[in-house]
């Protein structure tokens, strides 16, 4: 049975005062650091600092001495905070695998087969106009194979405008692959997927190299 701290008188279960002294009945918890008894409205413990708000015990009739729960609180909060971090952690690799997941769903969706591609537009590799590297990495374009004047293949250059739309190649760097003259030296440019670089030259034509970033 508790006693009053004040008078030390007796005090009955559910008592707000003292019937002796008619001082205010104190509810108190136990600090489940240092078992010290700490009343229930206190944030943290005056003895020890802890936050008291980790155990919730019957109000009054406790003995620190003699309580069980006293001496198991710190191990259960010590399990519980074990589980959090055990939990943030599998969060964390969930969230990991989620992403690593989804990059290799997208760079599957946006692989380039060059091959396909070709036949996509209408046209396949020739070895003259269109060569395709043997690893497939990159497509090489060469509007004017045999290097006479004049000798530019409208059939490959027509090519070069959906073959630019398939690869995702913007208009502007089609436009600026036929306003390149042989004074501007090779050009580059580049997108999501792709590096491509490019010379014009009156009796060489246009030749246009589209090399995969990532190899694949």
């Amino acid at each position: 049975m508790a006693t009053c701290k004040y008078c030390g008188a007796d005090l009955k279960e559910g008592f707000a005062f003292c019937q002796i002294c008619g001082k205010p009945v104190e509810k108190y918890t136990v600090c489940p650091n240092c078992g010290k008894e700490v009343p229930r409205e206190y944030a943290f413990c005056p003895y020890c600092g802890i936050s008291s708000s980790f155990v919730n015990l019957p109000a009054n009739d406790v003995d620190v001495k003699e309580s069980s729960y006293a001496g198991n609180v710190p191990a259960t909060i010590s399990n519980a905070l074990t589980a959090k971090k055990r939990s943030k952690k599998a969060v964390v690799a969930i969230s990991i695998f989620a992403v690593i997941a989804v990059v290799a769903i997208y760079l599957l969706l946006i692989r380039i087969n060059f091959h396909r591609v070709l036949d996509r537009v209408g046209a396949y590799e020739d070895g003259r106009y269109f060569t395709v590297a043997s690893d497939g990495g990159y497509l090489k374009v060469d509007t004017n194979p045999n290097d006479i004047s004049e000798g530019d293949s409208l059939y490959a250059a027509s090519v070069i405008v959906e073959l630019n739309k398939k690869l995702g190649v913007s208009e502007a760097i089609t436009e600026k692959m036929n306003d390149t003259r042989a004074i501007d030296g090779r050009q580059n440019a580049e997108t999501l997927r792709l590096r491509i670089s490019w010379t014009y030259h009156p009796t060489q034509g246009l030749q246009i190299i589209y090399e995969k970033k990532w190899g694949f």
